[in-house]
Order: C-alpha cells, then sequence, then structure tokens
C-alpha cells in the first residue's frame, strides 16, 4: 500500500512502469489484500486511480480481493478514507450499480457516520464521487433509490466551508461538477445557494488546439470561436472549443486521453456525458487523426463536426442554462443574475432537459481507439465523425481530488460576502 501511494507521489503512471514489474506490483497487492486495513485499501484505491489504472483492467480474480477488502473496512473507514475510496472507485470508472450486493449501503453509512467529520476536500471528493457514479441520481444501487438525504448533508456541509473561504480551488471545481451533474439529472438549481462562487482557471493551449482552431478560423472567418471556454456551473468545465451559434464543443484531443489499449480515460468520458446531458453537441478531434489528415481531409474533418451540430435537435433550454450558469461576476451580469429566470421558466427548462438526448453513445467511444487506417479515412471522409478522444490534458481544469496527506494549502483571495474565492488566472 506505501509502495504503491509513494509511487503516485513521485508522479509515476502504470504504463510508464518497466517490464514485468506491474506484474509483480500486481501479484504483492493479490497476496496481501487480505491483510489490508482501512487505511492501507484507501491508500491503495487511490493510489492506482491517480496511476491511471481503470478498474476493468484490473487482473482476473483482483477485483473480487480489492472489493472484499474494501467490505471488510468499509465501517471503520475515517473521514479521509471513506471520502478518498469513493473518489477513487468513481474515477476508476465503477458506477454504484454495479457495486457488490450490500457494499452500497455501508459506504453511504460510512459518509453519513464521518460527514460531521468531513473537512473541505473530504465534503469535495465524497460529492462529487457519489453524485458522478449514480449519473446525477439517474441510476440505483439494487433498488434504492438515489439518497437525497446524504446529497443534502454534504451540500449544506459544502456551503458552510464555502463561506468560511477554506476550499481549494480544486475543491470548488469539484462542487460545481456536482452541481452541474445535478442540475443535469434532477433540475435542481443550486446557483442561489453557491452565489459568487469563482474558479481560478489555469489552462494551457497546445500546438494542436492551435492548429484546429487556425483551420476551423480559415474556413469560416464568420464563425465566433471561443477558446478555453468554462461550461457548467461556475465555468468548471473548460472546454478546448466552442461555437456559441451551434452550440457545439469541439475537444482537441492529445494522446493523455487514452491508455495503454487506446481506450478514452474515465474523466474525459464523463465530462462529455455531462456535457451533452446539458445540451451541448460534443465532437472530438484526435491527435491520431488529424496528423493523417491533408488539408482538404481537414477540411471535410471540421466540415462534418459543424454539420453534426446543425442537424441535431436544438435544445432551446441550454441557451437559457448557460445564462443560469454564467460567471456570477462577469461584466456583462450583476450579482442579481441567478434569480432573473422566473419559477416557470425553470420547470420549462427541467422539461427540456428531460427530453434532451445525447447524440452519440459515451460507451461506444470508451471501448473505441483512437487509431483508424488512412485509406479507411479517405474511403469514407464525408460521412466521418470523430469517434474518440484524446486531448491536451492541461487544457481541462482537474477533474480529480487531492489527497489530503500531500495536498498544499491554498490562501484564500479576496473574497466576497459569500466567502468564494473571486481569482481568475489564465495562462497560455
Amino acid at each position: 500500500a506505501n509502495s504503491l501511494f509513494a509511487l503516485n507521489q513521485m508522479g509515476v503512471s502504470w504504463d510508464t512502469l518497466p517490464r514485468d514489474l506491474g506484474e509483480k506490483l500486481w501479484v504483492a497487492v493479490d497476496c496481501n489484500a487480505q491483510n489490508f486495513n482501512a487505511q492501507d485499501i484507501a491508500n491503495s484505491l487511490l493510489a492506482l486511480d491517480q496511476m491511471g489504472v481503470r478498474w476493468d483492467t484490473l487482473p482476473r480474480d483482483l477485483g473480487e480481493k480489492l472489493w472484499a477488502a474494501v467490505d471488510r473496512n468499509a465501517e471503520t473507514f475515517n473521514d479521509q478514507e471513506i471520502a478518498n475510496s469513493l473518489l477513487a472507485l468513481d474515477q476508476m470508472g465503477v458506477r454504484w450499480d454495479t457495486l457488490p450486493r450490500d457494499l452500497g449501503e455501508k459506504l453511504l453509512a460510512s459518509v453519513e457516520n464521518n460527514a460531521k467529520n468531513f473537512n473541505a476536500q473530504d465534503i469535495a471528493n465524497s460529492l462529487l464521487a457519489y453524485v458522478r457514479m449514480q449519473d446525477g441520481g439517474a441510476q440505483t444501487e439494487w433498488g434504492r433509490s438515489f439518497d437525497s438525504a446524504i446529497v443534502n448533508q454534504l451540500i449544506t456541509g459544502a456551503q458552510q466551508m464555502g463561506q468560511r473561504g477554506v476550499f481549494s480551488n480544486e475543491g470548488k471545481c469539484q462542487i460545481a461538477q456536482a452541481l452541474s451533474w445535478l442540475e443535469a439529472f434532477q433540475g435542481i438549481d443550486y446557483s442561489q445557494a453557491f452565489h459568487g462562487m469563482d474558479l481560478k482557471k489555469d489552462v494551457r493551449s497546445s500546438q494542436l488546439q492551435a492548429s484546429v482552431c487556425k483551420a476551423l478560423q480559415a474556413q469560416h472567418s464568420d464563425l465566433a470561436i471561443e477558446e478555453e471556454k468554462g461550461l457548467g456551473f461556475a465555468g468548471c468545465m473548460v472546454v478546448d472549443i466552442f461555437i456559441p451559434e451551434k452550440n457545439l464543443v469541439i475537444e482537441v484531443d492529445g494522446p493523455h486521453h487514452y491508455d495503454r489499449a487506446g481506450r478514452l480515460d474515465v474523466r474525459s468520458a464523463q465530462k462529455q456525458r455531462l456535457l451533452e446531458k446539458l445540451g451541448y453537441v460534443v465532437e472530438r478531434v484526435v491527435y491520431t487523426q488529424w496528423d493523417k489528415l491533408d488539408q482538404a481531409g481537414k477540411t471535410v474533418l471540421l466540415d462534418a463536426c459543424l454539420s453534426s451540430a446543425q442537424a441535431k435537435t436544438v435544445d432551446t433550454s441550454c441557451v437559457a442554462r448557460q445564462s443560469i450558469f454564467s460567471h456570477p461576476l462577469s461584466a456583462s451580469t450583476d450579482h442579481s443574475m441567478f434569480s432573473g429566470a422566473s419559477g416557470s421558466n425553470r420547470s420549462d427548462l427541467r422539461v427540456a432537459a428531460k427530453e434532451w438526448r445525447p447524440h452519440s453513445n459515451i460507451a461506444n467511444q470508451i471501448s473505441a481507439g483512437p487509431n483508424r487506417s488512412q485509406s479507411a479515412l479517405s474511403a469514407s471522409a464525408k460521412a466521418w465523425r470523430p469517434d474518440a478522444n484524446t486531448g491536451n490534458q492541461t487544457s481541462e481544469v482537474s477533474n480529480c481530488g487531492v489527497l489530503r496527506t500531500s495536498a498544499k494549502s491554498h490562501a484564500p483571495g479576496k473574497s466576497d460576502d459569500d466567502g468564494w474565492t473571486l481569482v481568475q488566472k489564465k495562462r497560455r
């Protein structure tokens, strides 16, 4: 457990381990899993997650032994251990309805027992993980409905922590993402409760993204194109390219969005699912595809992206929803903007959101690799759509939680009456 934790702290990813060493580490985990205490299993899960391991890539039978370790220790988890375990399981691609029978109940009981001791990061980790593992409340665990009481308890704690100004920027981003999931899947608007939340955006644009954007502007000089646009609650999801006129998001993906098997990483798939549920059309330009295309091929690809957005049924609610989620202190709005929509309008938004259907199957993208033969591209250029996703990892606000044992404290900057830090930083 400590070796995995140390390797993760040193920045080692699983795919970069020397040949055969990964296999030997799996053997060590397998041999010791039955003796893991609460701290051992929590640290091991989080380390494996941060090293890029997905649950469905675990060696045969090891998943069952890790489940047994979680089950055996769930009742003794402390506040940090339950929060980190939930976050790790979520980011490894585990969904709530796939948990072993009764384990979901034990994990929720652990959250409830430890909630009074949660610090800001524990609340952020637990809230985002639970909401996302449940698809914002769309999933159930063995017939049990979404536990709104737990969610409300965590949100109340988040409000209190926010008013005290103790959240790190990553913690605030996690809270904002959880609120975006709840808005998208349950139609619940928390903008008043978290009025004044602002996020520092530390993003970098890749050469690949610059190339795609330049090609778009050359083809459509009259088209408004926004780079590094923040969407969702308080702009918590930064997208590479946004075209407001078509409600289109184009994610430009480099190799860090894929595992060794060429599958789209969990965080990118979760982000796309949420964006689509909020009403945006999402297309992806993958580095392996873009680099193989000549100028004519790139033109066809980008036109296909624009045509795809045009062909979709427009969800008019997303325009109003975008205003609900806008930067709370931007020059174009005032502090009361969140209360601008009437109750009836919000009801209409929720009805429209329920009727919206994503334009593509994310599950297919998760299992599909980025590679596609040049001949296939040429033969079907006009009908081709970007099918997978890899991207400049540094161009997105991080979804991952912070290990409390290694997190640096963030001194709060200037804040408003609600205690949310008002800082914005953008880097090219």
